[in-house]
């Protein structure tokens, strides 16, 4: 008969593995989407973010929450011309 022993019961969350403390990220297209859900996410992590973008509004609004996760989000609203 063998005794297994389980050495924790705590559930595993893939940020146990995935740390971004200290780290910035360059997220484009971080205004809506699946970039603003990256950013959330990596921001989550530990990292400070960069977002870019054309949308200042939804950009202004995504880097809030960022900050709200007290982590730093600045953001760039890129210009689209057509030369």
């Amino acid at each position: 008969m063998s005794l297994f022993i389980l050495e924790s019961l705590m559930p595993v969350s893939i940020f146990d593995d995935f740390k971004l403390t200290g780290q910035r990220a360059l997220i484009t297209g971080g205004s809506r989407g699946l970039g603003r859900e990256i950013a959330l996410a990596y921001a989550d992590a530990g990292a400070d973010i960069v977002l870019v973008g054309r949308g200042e509004d939804s950009l202004k609004q995504t880097a809030a929450e960022i900050e709200g996760q007290r982590h730093k989000g600045a953001y760039y609203r890129c210009r689209r011309d057509r030369s």
